[in-house]
């Protein structure tokens, strides 16, 4: 049985991955299938990938079945075998002839503990190729790791990029080739650059999602890989553009944040993110379900509850990715104006395609050919901000 399962088994993992691959694709992009007509073209994918699974899974039937029968011959022929011995001893008067049923009977129970070893090597190989699949993944080295002794957790008083460089693989070409910058809390720095120029990769690296592969990013004077990853994340906050939303209410999104927060914080962070107005005139208000992936609002809402998720984290310095994605251009302009208004409240770097309003920022740098380029001069009210 195992010699029969073992190319089996490996097929099957595969082709049931391919699969389920498929599917997952036809569900999460259906919207986007539909509207450019391309249901039928997915569901041929599908039925093609469960085809072959299905001449996979008949051929593993085939195997069970003969296996099955097999073991059931094997039973048949070792209880005849030990009716013939018996009855030899019987005439031979060595065994009484009572005795001759239960040899039988014993013989027959005896294939009950073997019985179940076919499926059970095809069950084991089975879990052997879905251990290599997973093998393979956690076998990938981490992105970023904790230090054996962490320094103490980081106030989050001063944020330092000095030649900061990345790629994405070790023989791409550099998306980060020198990058310098400081952010402190108070400070509003405003990153533009085109799709794909590297701002999304520099604020992983900030948060560290990843670790930059030369260079230097400190917080408060230490490394940031000096320090435990929830630590940084509890001083840096990053507000990704594509942010995730829980099949949950409106309040727990929030409060994922700071579980122990009141109803009266969570409600000042959904203000600060000009989310309150709508989600007060809900029926449910906060206890409002959003649906899984946040189906249940739309992506300006869900990038506003995102938003407020991290006023309410009470981080020193946050990173704003596309914040005014998916809003119109009067409620964009109103929502930067309140974010990057507060010079009190943390550092902020935010990433945008277009320019923030005038006089919002304190510096606005361009990242270009990997590296940040200043695009205007500080105003006068930021230097005056800044103590300069």
């Amino acid at each position: 049985a195992g010699v029969l399962a073992r190319s089996i088994a490996a097929r099957e993992a595969a082709a049931r991955a391919a699969r389920n691959a498929e599917t997952v694709e036809l569900l999460h992009g259906a919207p986007d299938l539909v509207a450019f007509g391309r249901v039928d073209d997915q569901l041929r994918r599908i039925a093609a990938a469960d085809a072959v699974l299905s001449r996979i899974t008949r051929r593993d039937a085939r195997t069970a079945g003969s296996t099955s029968a097999a073991t059931t011959l094997l039973t048949a022929a070792t209880t005849l075998a030990v009716l013939v011995a018996g009855l030899d001893a019987v005439r031979r008067d060595a065994l009484p002839g009572v005795l001759l049923a239960a040899l039988a009977l014993a013989a027959t129970a005896a294939f009950e503990a073997v019985r179940p070893l076919p499926e059970a090597a095809r069950d084991l190989l089975t879990a052997h190729g879905a251990a290599a699949r997973l093998d393979a993944l956690t076998a990938r080295p981490a992105p970023a790791a904790d230090p054996a002794r962490p320094l103490p957790a980081p106030r989050g008083d001063l944020l330092r990029v000095r030649g900061v460089r990345a790629r994405y693989t070790p023989d791409s070409p550099w998306v980060l080739d020198g990058v310098d910058l400081d952010l402190r809390p108070g400070h509003r720095v405003a990153l533009l650059g085109p799709s794909g120029a590297g701002k999304s990769t520099l604020a992983h690296l900030l948060v560290r999602f990843r670790d930059p592969d030369g260079g230097r990013i400190t917080l408060d004077g230490h490394d940031l890989r000096d320090y435990a990853q929830d630590d940084v994340r509890r001083a840096i906050c990053l507000v990704d553009q594509h942010a995730h939303l829980f099949a949950t209410t409106i309040r727990a999104n929030v409060a994922l944040a700071r579980p122990d927060a009141t109803e009266a914080e969570i409600v000042d962070a959904l203000r600060r993110a000009r989310a309150w107005d709508w989600i007060a005139r809900l029926p449910g208000g906060l206890d409002t379900p959003v649906g899984e992936h946040g189906a249940r609002v739309s992506g300006g809402q869900r990038q506003r509850i995102a938003l407020a998720r991290a006023f309410l984290s009470g981080a020193r310095i946050l990173i704003l990715d596309e914040p005014a994605a998916h809003l119109d251009a009067a409620t964009a302009r109103e929502l930067l104006t309140d974010v990057l208004g507060d010079t009190s409240g943390p550092g902020i770097l935010l990433i945008t395609h277009t320019p923030p309003p005038p006089g919002s920022v304190d510096r606005t740098l361009h990242l270009r050919s990997g590296r940040l380029h200043p695009d205007t001069p500080i105003t006068a009210p930021a230097r005056r901000r800044l103590g300069g």
